[in-house]
């Protein structure tokens, strides 16, 4: 009987109503009345059935008894209860057929609205829902439960109505389906449902978290890994397929990582964006708000004024060191007024170009730059040309004894024509890119490097101007401590015939995750603004 009054999960009204008529008349079986009863128990929508048809029946019996004291109702010659009768007439059918309509109809409105998510978008943030290119950030609007939403650069709040908490940091995309289950297709989501009592999940193609009273993150960087960032609370972590629990999570100051077919391991805790998430979404538009809301692992903008550590806005254990030719406090790219979206007090730094001492050490963040894929994002003004190549940012290791000169992996560098270069040269995997254009000329520019598992590319003033398809995976080292610099190679990272760079540097970032072109663009026109 259940299944039969419910067709694709939908009440199924009409043959409520004459299984009713039957059960009225005493023409129903003893089985089918005891499912339709189990029924009336159990479902809302057949209990407003219920209590409608025989308000109505009564209704209608006492009209029908007036209306044929009157002479207007025809008398039929037929067996069967008065009621039935009744219900015979045409008269009685139409009113029969109006009453279904308006019960159906609140049955309808009482079934339960698509959920919504309210959202609010942080200024220049580049989204869509449903790969329809939404309007820009600093404003409000709403995701209705089964859209896809997709966030190509910036950062995205989503609240709801229970109180739960979803910022996706772009890229990212995410499913919702089901909002109370949402399914992460790639990029970062963090969660901060401690204010809400119901159960909430994420799912990925493989893995399903649940949270219980927790603020994390999670990062879908490829298809079969997952990484967890527990902040606070509880988590479990399922491997789907095998219906398996892998792990419970409790705060422990690292992040987990999950992959099919291996053993979780730790990594490093990404940085909470909650306390800062109100500046992200601020309409301001600035470079470095743009920077922030892109999840870097290192952020260094140079504004000390006095020799010593260079602050990492991501981690105040983390700093940089420098030469005795690096000069602080220098005007920096706001200074000229042609990027307004930096202040104009913003400060940089000064390399003399010196042999020895003119360098900035230890740039790696606190996990150092990972091999696999990682990105690299700055602005130089270059003083002049220079008879050898200048060393810009570059990474490296020390050989495995020690003894032997550390091995130069990913660098860029001035050509002696002023043009950029990104060299990449890890497990078999080798290129050279070229920007095809000189920078020596007097003013600010913006240089991106981008390594992942399909693409290595180099990015100038926010254009795409060399990339090279990878042919593998690269293995995954990490390059760490005064390794990591910018402004000399050193003897200890020998490139030959590289010298020093001479010029300014200024905002420096680093990830440990390709850059897609839309987020580069978007840094480079946030300085515009």
């Amino acid at each position: 009987m259940s299944d039969e009054l419910r067709e694709n999960e939908e009440f199924d009204f009409p043959t409520f109503w004459r299984t009713l008529q039957d059960l009225e008349d005493g023409s129903i079986q003893p089985e089918r009345r005891e499912s339709l009863m189990a029924l009336v128990h159990q479902s809302a929508e057949a209990r407003l059935a219920y209590f409608e048809y025989f308000q109505q029946t009564a209704i209608f019996e006492m009209e029908g008894a007036k209306m044929n004291e009157a002479g207007h109702l025809p008398l039929l010659n037929a067996a069967g209860s008065p009621s039935r009768l009744f219900r015979r007439s045409l008269a009685v059918a139409a009113v029969v057929t109006a009453i279904l309509a308006i019960v159906a109809t609140l049955i309808v409105i009482k079934q339960p609205e698509p959920g919504i998510l309210q959202a609010r978008i942080a200024a220049e943030t580049r989204w869509s829902i449903d790969e329809i290119l939404q309007e820009g950030g600093s404003q409000k609007s709403e995701v209705i439960e089964g859209a896809t939403v997709t966030v190509l650069s910036g950062t995205l709040e989503l609240v709801m109505e229970s109180g739960t908490v979803l910022v996706m940091q772009g890229p990212a995309t995410v499913a919702f389906e089901d909002l109370r289950k949402p399914i992460l297709e790639n990029g970062w989501l963090w969660v901060d449902s401690s204010a809400d009592d119901q159960d909430f999940a994420v799912e990925t193609e493989n893995f399903l978290v649940k949270d219980i009273g927790t603020r994390f993150g999670l990062r879908a960087s490829k298809q079969d890994q997952l990484e967890v960032h527990l902040i606070e609370g509880r988590v479990e972590i399922t491997d789907k397929k095998k219906d398996a629990l892998l792990t419970r999570l409790k705060p422990s100051g690292k992040g987990r990582s999950v992959e099919v077919g291996k053993k979780p391991s730790d990594t490093e805790l990404a940085l909470d964006p909650f306390p800062s998430l109100p500046d992200l979404l601020a309409a301001r538009g600035d470079l470095k708000t743009t920077i922030l809301s892109q999840s870097p692992v290192g952020y260094w903008r140079f504004e000390e004024v006095l020799p010593g550590p260079l602050r990492n806005e991501m981690s105040d254990q983390i700093t940089a060191g420098h030469g005795l030719e690096v000069t602080l406090g220098e005007p920096g790219l706001g200074s000229g007024g042609e990027f307004p979206g930096v202040s104009g007090e913003n400060r940089g730094i000064y390399f003399t170009g010196t042999e020895q001492k003119s360098v900035v050490f230890g740039l790696g963040g606190p996990d150092g730059i990972h091999t696999s894929e990682g990105a690299v994002s700055f602005w130089i003004l270059g003083d002049a040309q220079s008879s050898n190549s200048q060393a810009l940012w570059l990474g490296g290791r020390s050989t495995p004894s020690g003894l032997e000169p550390t091995v130069t992996m990913v660098h860029t560098s001035l050509t002696q024509n002023g043009q950029v270069r990104f060299c990449f040269d890890i497990d078999g995997e080798e290129c050279e890119l070229n920007s095809g254009r000189s920078v020596l000329d007097k003013r600010w520019h913006h240089i991106v490097a981008s390594w992942g598992a399909s693409t290595i590319d180099l990015f100038l003033d926010g254009k795409l101007v060399g990339r090279h398809h990878t042919s593998s995976q690269p293995i995954d080292e990490k390059l760490t401590g005064r390794f990591v610099r910018f402004g000399k190679p050193g003897s200890d990272l020998r490139l030959a015939g590289m010298v020093p760079f001479k010029g300014r540097l200024d905002e420096l970032a680093t990830w440990n995750r390709a850059l897609t072109h839309a987020e580069v663009l978007h840094q480079y026109e946030s300085a515009l603004r």
